[in-house]
């Protein structure tokens, strides 16, 4: 449904969301898959692996995407290079602004390393053994001002990656800073710009390994190394585990993100960012961890590490529900999606756990020169969802309101993980969902207490562009259900209801909504 604050007549709209499994198959009778993912080099840095001074990073990045895009159509892109110091927080660096400009104009998504604290450093820009010699233990010192992300990772559009430890190691003399799956000793953390949830993701790009001197002396002994594929121009081995860094766990996400095109080459790749940060989950320390640690939590690792199966299939236990094509909304617009749950899973009789993960990833065009989200994007975006049991026309109403209204706090809301900071309906205090151009949330609730069917909102609003009624945003939705601890054949029941509801489908008016 979409509705329309400011206009009597509305769009009439075909069904916007559909099966992942069932479209990703009828692709492939119609697109047969290419077996391998492609990989392309544009070499940039000189042969200390830094940046030539001579080159400004925005236009050579414009220039590497007009080359690779027009000519080869390529729209992924790692981008494993950055800054060795901490973003500026005034606004947006004419670098991050062009991966925000370039992602909306040309639909490409690039994977950005969130950037490393070096060993040793300076007294404006410390090191990791500057820390501990000024009384800063791991993992305290990721959250200090100079272990901020480094430019561009600041860049809403960009897929920023951190990264955490795969192993732990010790001797007598030596331990591993980093228990597997915590934040690595190295990795720069958040928030981002406006306190966006930044990065986004994590993946292992290994950890240091600290002595017992004094100070302490920093190793990377092979057992906390990833796996890489060297260069052999100098004789070395085609493949080495003797190095570290946020730049090795940004390309295993890139991974994720080639298999996405490959099998939907056909979507906006606002819809891979959408499935890749929509597959992530928290490692169980976190999802243990005290509900008032959560904000560091968000800060180091994001939404978790994400995962190549969730993202690309289902399971007889989950379903991921995707919109079909590049949808669009204007300032003081709203699409209302709804998700049929069949009788038999919302039985009092079956108490389970139902897990809920809604991501929304959108892009609207960039202006720079202004401090603030609301006046950096021309539109932007948001969500909201059903309450707990709530009927469907309700719902709707709701959506219908003023969507600057506060919502208060309401027993019957399900208890998502950040929530909106606006309705208070979230279990973590300092997180906001909204504040980036991909926002996720979820929610475990008891099976019984699903709505007849799941309503989700996604609402435009002004931005810089307030004085131009076309002016739009682009973004693509991702919703899954998981039944927790149980084998419930939870795809099958919900393909087939959504399946239903698209054959029935009867015209309804409510207020200024109208679905045929």
């Amino acid at each position: 449904y979409r509705y329309n604050r400011h206009r009597k007549s509305n769009r009439k709209l075909k069904p916007c969301s559909g099966d992942l499994s069932s479209f990703i198959n009828d692709l492939r009778q119609n697109h047969p898959p290419v077996e391998k993912v492609g990989l392309l080099n544009a070499r940039v840095l000189d042969e200390n692996n830094d940046l030539i001074d001579r080159i400004f990073p925005p236009a050579m990045l414009r220039e590497i995407v007009r080359h690779y895009k027009s000519e080869r159509g390529v729209r992924i892109y790692n981008h494993s290079i950055g800054s060795r110091h901490p973003c500026r927080t005034s606004r947006m660096s004419v670098w991050a602004a062009t991966i925000d400009l370039l992602s909306y104009e040309d639909d490409i998504l690039i994977i950005q390393a969130a950037g490393n604290i070096a060993t040793e450093g300076s007294s404006r820009n410390p090191g990791i053994v500057d820390h501990f010699n000024q009384g800063r233990d791991y993992p305290g010192y990721l959250y200090e001002p100079s272990s901020r992300l480094s430019n561009p990772a600041q860049s809403l559009q960009a897929l920023t990656v951190g990264s955490v430890a795969a192993s732990y190691y010790e001797d007598q003399d030596r331990r591993s800073l980093a228990r597997p799956e915590e934040p690595s000793s190295f990795t720069r953390t958040g928030f981002g710009l406006w306190d966006s949830i930044k990065p986004e993701v994590v993946e292992f790009g290994g950890d240091d390994v600290i002595d017992s001197g004094n100070p302490p002396s920093l190793t990377t002994p092979p057992d906390v190394c990833p796996q890489l594929v060297r260069s052999t121009l100098n004789g070395g081995p085609p493949v080495a585990r003797d190095t570290v860094g946020t730049s090795f766990a940004a390309p295993k996400v890139t991974h994720i993100a080639g298999h996405l095109e490959r099998i939907l080459p056909e979507h906006d790749t606002l819809l891979y960012r959408a499935l890749i940060v929509n597959s992530a989950r928290w490692p169980n320390w976190a999802e243990q961890a005290p509900v008032e640690s959560r904000v560091d939590i968000f800060r180091s690792i994001g939404y978790g590490v994400p995962d190549l199966s969730r993202a690309t299939e289902n399971a007889e236990n989950r379903i991921t529900l995707i919109s079909q094509s590049p949808l669009e909304i204007r300032a003081a617009e709203g699409l209302i999606f709804g998700v049929p749950i069949p009788a038999e899973l919302r039985a009092p009789g079956n108490e389970f756990n139902v897990r809920i993960d809604v991501t929304l990833s959108y892009a609207a065009e960039p202006r720079r020169t202004r401090k603030s989200r609301r006046g950096y994007l021309g539109v932007w975006a948001d969500w909201k969802g059903s309450k707990k049991r709530e009927p469907f026309t309700t719902f709707r109403g709701r959506a219908l309101t003023d969507m600057n209204r506060a919502e208060t706090e309401d027993e019957d809301n399900f208890a998502w993980t950040i929530g909106n900071k606006r309705r208070r309906d979230g279990t973590t205090e300092g997180v906001t969902r909204g504040n980036g151009t991909v926002q996720k949330d979820w929610t475990i609730s008891e099976s019984y207490e699903l709505p007849e069917i799941f309503g989700i909102v996604v609402r435009g609003h002004k931005g810089w562009a307030r004085h131009d009624p076309e002016a739009t945003a682009r973004f693509a939705l991702v919703v899954s259900f998981e039944a927790v601890d149980t084998d419930l054949r939870v795809y099958e029941r919900i393909k087939e209801s959504v399946e239903i509801e698209l054959e029935h489908e009867v015209p309804v008016d409510v207020g200024q909504i109208r679905t045929d």
